[in-house]
């Protein structure tokens, strides 16, 4: 029987929160220290699941195609992120 990460939980329910913390956000511009703060929550949890999956060695291997792709993806939307936020802040 496969066995379940504790914190996997906890990372969903942080991204979910942290999304609608992000719509409120977007159209009132209100908590940004609570996103913050739990965009660091989130970080210590995913932290937590990669650490766990690498310790008891449950991680995949991938082809490398999808390995570039899913970097490539990244690499965009940090770009996009930096970008707009730059564009934001110019207004």
């Amino acid at each position: 029987m496969k066995k379940i990460d504790p914190n996997r939980p906890v990372a969903y329910m942080g991204t979910i929160i942290v999304a609608i913390l992000s719509i409120v956000q977007a159209e009132k511009r209100i908590l940004p220290m609570a996103a913050g703060i739990l965009l660091l929550a989130l970080n210590f949890a995913l932290t937590g699941v990669i650490l766990l999956t690498i310790a008891q060695d449950t991680a995949r291997r991938y082809s490398e195609i999808v390995v570039i792709s899913i970097a490539t993806y990244t690499f965009y939307k940090i770009i996009m992120a930096v970008v707009n936020m730059v564009k934001v802040r110019k207004t």
